[in-house]
């Protein structure tokens, strides 16, 4: 079975909300937590962290602390069969989990950087782009990118994987010349996500953080 959640961060800028829930997640994430230097960047980290310990409990599963492998991927160290993926993007933060392979990713729709374009998207991709408008353009942008990066998150090889290597199929949501992995996206106000697994979610399902204090 996958599951797919996602949450808004808003409530987290607020540095006392913050700093009360902070206790709450692993070690390792509350260090990563304290790394971050914007107000902004410490909601998105420790939301992706309160949204992990949310999505275990929902598994019986009481340990949050997380391992990386040789490639950058994340592990939940108390299960190490179980596959985990963590994206966050302006206003929200999503997790995935699953028992077999998949990535997740999030970006928020914003202005189309062009070195970007040329450097991690294939011909075919910037075609379909150059066909595009203002803010239609924006979105397909990052309609696009969410879906190449959970494809790679799914693959776990990190960046061994050239962005332009592979192809999203626009009109059958499927990598060119790899079967292997499905796709599904939504678009929540102002970003565009995306799923990449061997097995999709039933739903997107929505976490508040008033839900999560059921289980501090």
């Amino acid at each position: 079975m996958t599951e797919l959640y996602i949450a808004r961060i808003d409530e987290l800028l607020d540095e006392k909300t913050r700093q009360r829930y902070l206790p709450t997640v692993s070690k390792t994430r509350q260090e990563k937590v304290r790394r971050r230097r914007s107000a902004a960047g410490q909601a998105a980290s420790l939301g992706a962290g309160m949204l992990l310990r949310w999505a275990l409990y929902q598994r019986n599963i009481f340990e949050d602390e997380t391992v990386t492998d040789e490639w950058g991927k994340p592990w939940v160290k108390a299960c190490p069969s179980l596959y985990m993926s963590l994206s966050h993007s302006g206003d929200y933060v999503v997790c995935a989990l699953g028992d077999q392979p998949l990535g997740v990713d999030i970006q928020k729709v914003g202005p189309v950087r062009e070195s970007v374009l040329q450097k991690c998207y294939d011909e075919g991709e910037r075609r379909i782009l150059q066909q595009a408008q203002g803010q239609d353009k924006e979105r397909l942008f990052a309609w696009i990118w969410a879906q190449k990066e959970s494809y790679m998150k799914a693959v776990g090889k990190g960046l061994a994987i050239p962005m332009r290597a592979f192809r999203i199929c626009y009109s059958q949501m499927t990598i060119d010349s790899d079967t292997v992995w499905v796709l599904r996206t939504w678009s929540p106000p102002g970003h565009e996500l995306a799923f990449c697994g061997a097995e999709l979610p039933q739903e997107l399902e929505r976490v508040s953080w008033n839900e999560y204090e059921s289980i501090c």
